[in-house]
């Protein structure tokens, strides 16, 4: 009997995915609540996305303790719970930030993700599909890019005007 099992774990006494996986359970048994404790204290990145995990205890080599999996342990939490709505976003940006180098830690992880988030991502896009990311540029060079990386070196004192369209991110870099 899990209802009876759940009542017999304190989640203080549970590490932080023990907590999350706890509060996974109570959901599937068609609780609701509780996820509020998950909002506290999330670490954020550069570009504003949220992410938990202790850097201290989290293994880059280990499948479920890691800063990933953790924070995609919360996400799933704070899907379920109506409380977390407007952090599921900085979630996903995290994630894309944190495929930076073009790929996740390994299969395993990626798959984690991807069934996680896809759906939540496709739900985003506006219609039936997606507009492609593209980079306008103006003054130095005029040009409409879509393939990526892209590199351009502008001159000393050359000024470039730059907008984005589509439905992903793109991250740009500039440095002299």
């Amino acid at each position: 009997n899990y209802e009876e099992a759940l009542t017999r774990i304190s989640p203080d006494s549970l590490s932080f995915s023990g907590r999350c996986e706890w509060l996974e359970l109570r959901q599937w048994l068609g609780h609701r609540g509780g996820a509020s404790q998950m909002l506290v204290k999330p670490k954020e990145t550069l570009f504003g996305g949220y992410y938990w995990g202790d850097d201290k205890t989290s293994y880059y080599y280990d499948l479920h303790r890691n800063t990933r999996m953790q924070t995609l342990q919360v996400y799933r939490v704070l899907r379920q719970d109506s409380v977390g709505q407007d952090t599921l976003k900085r979630i996903r940006q995290y994630f894309l930030e944190e495929r930076s180098r073009g790929q996740w830690m390994n299969t395993y992880e990626s798959a984690q993700i991807l069934q996680t988030l896809l759906p939540d991502w496709l739900a985003e896009v506006d219609g039936d599909t997606l507009r492609t990311t593209t980079l306008s540029l103006s003054g130095a060079i005029t040009a409409e890019v879509d393939k990526f990386p892209y590199t351009y070196e502008l001159a000393q004192g050359e000024k470039l005007q730059v907008q984005k369209t589509g439905d992903f991110p793109l991250y740009l870099s500039a440095f002299q």
